[in-house]
């Protein structure tokens, strides 16, 4: 992982999990860019075609010079993490549409999670992850744990999200001190291809070099999120990775049921992917 994302809501008094994405990008001797987004303005009309008057985009462009002259501060505040490589980028348009645009040239997105902030919603992550093609760790705003990899636990179920989570954070899972896999029930799959025999995560670590323990992970699916985060705490890992599930239903995007509950409630951060 040698290109870094850091997609942030604010271009001044910077957030925990921009700091994360620094400490995690000196870890990793990687390059950052950090994102702010000028979406458009949009407002409410009773018609088909809402009325855009010239004040909006002059507000929009007046966020977009403040947020573009921030450059400086962000390099000043990259640097005290003691990463070397910081760049700066403002896009204009939709978020998804923007990160999804940026995420073409990088390897891992960061991103923060709260609930006072509209990017930081379950809603908006949740389309951010299903649609942006990159692992994603989102790292909890009102959090303090600093970017370290001593212990990692991986959720396993059988899934293809699963699968791909795990691949994906190989190079962050090497520099773990312990590996915890939690091997939960294994999600019933449905597909047109059989492979024989099937993928084991517990050879794929293996065959990887990488040391590991697995525990047995039992769940019901109304309670799979919070039994997941309960095991991932009572580990004291570090950084928990597991898959993200979701679908689009019209223009609504609709998370399942562990993957909505860690983006509202993780208090850790968590390697996710679709």
């Amino acid at each position: 992982m040698r290109d870094l994302l850091a997609v942030t809501d604010r271009y001044k008094n910077w957030g925990h999990s921009l700091r994360y994405a620094g400490e995690l990008s000196a870890l990793l001797d990687a390059r950052l860019t950090g994102m702010f987004i000028v979406e458009p303005i949009m407002p409410y009309s009773p018609s088909p075609l809402p009325v855009v008057t010239a004040d909006m985009y002059s507000t929009g462009a007046e966020t977009a010079r403040a947020a573009e002259a921030a450059g400086p501060e962000f390099e000043k505040f990259i640097a005290s993490t003691r990463a070397r490589h910081g760049r700066w980028l403002v896009g204009r348009g939709s978020f998804a549409a923007s990160v999804a645009h940026a995420a073409n040239w990088h390897d891992l997105l960061v991103v923060g999670s709260a609930t006072n902030s509209a990017w930081g919603s379950a809603g908006t992550l949740g389309q951010l992850l299903l649609t942006c093609d990159l692992p994603c760790i989102v790292v909890p705003e009102s959090s303090t744990r600093k970017a370290t990899l001593d212990t990692i636990a991986i959720a396993w179920n059988g899934s293809s999200e699963c699968a791909r989570a795990m691949h994906a954070a190989l190079p962050l899972i090497k520099r773990a001190r312990q590996v915890l896999l939690l091997a939960g029930a294994q999600k019933e799959i449905f597909s047109e291809v059989a492979i024989s025999p099937p993928f084991s995560p517990e050879e794929h670590l293996r065959q990887h070099g990488i040391g590991f323990s697995t525990t047995a992970f039992e769940a019901t699916a109304a309670n799979a999120g919070a039994a997941l985060l309960r095991a991932a705490e009572d580990a004291q890992a570090d950084l928990l990775i597991m898959g993200a599930y979701g679908r689009t239903r019209l223009s609504e995007w609709v998370l399942g049921g562990a993957t909505r509950h860690m983006l509202q409630h993780t208090s850790l951060p968590v390697l996710m992917r679709h």
